[in-house]
């Protein structure tokens, strides 16, 4: 089970631990409150200290196991060497599979309801619909914590819709993101029940396509959403070239 990074707190008196986990955290735009270990625990979050300042909590009779979750409180205590410096020491610690993904591909079928698919490393995570934006852009944003990934990579489908989706899913995104523009025809494409009854291939299902497909890089973010007009699409022949 993986835990959430949204609350990160640092008990230690070893201050290089504490600057080198700082260190790590910060590019990811995860936030850490510093603590000493004699100092109360959270009522929820993930607390961080050192293994040789294991003998304070072990004190505190509110958990006995390091990777144990308690019900009433929501936290969670992990003890790591002194000297860590990595981004993959750090997560093997965080994580009980040990694992940052190579890849992380989200997939956007832009529209009214927009279909949203993603996989890691080949493997679906998660795909749904939904109509807020910003509420797909949060989703993201927290996704991006709880799933650390050495290459982020983010793939729109060139339809009617997209210059929403470029305003309010991308822009906020657009510096923790590798942006492609893809083709998104036949992404909707009819198939049929076993009966023989035609069916549209649901928003989430084009996202997924969209995410196989390559695409068209883009490096300027600002500059493309200028040139966007509303309904209006740009074919990728254009975009390749402007880019």
């Amino acid at each position: 089970m993986r835990f959430p990074l949204d609350k990160v707190f640092i008990y230690s008196m070893n201050f290089k631990f504490y600057y080198n986990v700082v260190r790590i955290l910060d590019p990811l735009g995860i936030k850490s409150i510093h603590k000493i270990p004699t100092e109360p625990l959270p009522n929820n979050g993930l607390v961080i200290s050192t293994i040789t300042e294991k003998k304070f909590f072990e004190k505190k009779t509110l958990r006995k196991s390091t990777f144990e979750f308690n019900n009433s409180l929501n936290f969670r205590i992990i003890f790591m060497k002194e000297d860590i410096c990595s981004q993959e020491e750090f997560f093997s610690k965080i994580y009980r599979n040990g694992k940052i993904h190579q890849e992380l591909i989200i997939g956007v079928d832009p529209g009214k309801h927009v279909g949203i698919y993603i996989e890691a490393d080949g493997k679906e995570l998660s795909k749904f619909v939904s109509v807020e934006l910003k509420y797909i852009a949060k989703h993201i944003s927290d996704l991006i914590k709880k799933v650390p990934s050495k290459r982020r990579i983010l793939k729109i489908g060139n339809g009617i819709g997209i210059i929403e989706v470029l305003r309010h899913v991308v822009f906020p995104l657009k510096d923790k993101f590798e942006v492609f523009i893809v083709n998104e025809e036949n992404t909707s494409a009819i198939f049929r029940h076993n009966n023989g009854t035609p069916r549209i291939l649901t928003n989430e299902l084009s996202a997924k396509e969209i995410a196989k497909r390559d695409g068209v890089l883009i490096k300027n973010v600002d500059k493309l959403l200028s040139d966007y007009k509303k309904g209006a699409m740009i074919p990728l022949s254009r975009l390749a070239n402007s880019q």
